[in-house]
């Protein structure tokens, strides 16, 4: 199984471990592993800036960026929302949808 390097963490993690895109940028999948991007999440909303670090989490993933989509995953998938949302943005019927 092939491994990756963090960016946020330095830990080299399985490719399991990122969350996949579309963007051509990133190789096919984030450069921040999914626990990393986890506890951004977590700090930002504790800090009142949660939808700000989503917004700028989903240009990088390249799909769009909608708010009360994002809510109603973030309130039944916790920790795990990023990836279950940017799976969702990323397949159809959003696949001719972008961060734009």
């Amino acid at each position: 199984m092939a491994l990756k390097k963090c960016q946020r963490c330095g830990e080299e993690l399985s490719t399991g471990a990122y969350i996949a895109v579309n963007s051509i940028v990133h190789g096919g999948s984030l450069p921040i592993c999914r626990h990393c991007l986890a506890k951004q999440i977590d700090k930002a909303y504790s800090e009142g800036n949660g939808w700000n670090v989503v917004d700028k989490i989903c240009q990088w993933a390249d799909v769009p960026f909608v708010p009360e989509h994002w809510e109603k995953m973030y309130e039944g998938h916790g920790r795990d929302a990023i990836g279950v949302y940017i799976s969702t943005f990323r397949g159809k019927p959003y696949d001719t949808l972008d961060w734009k």
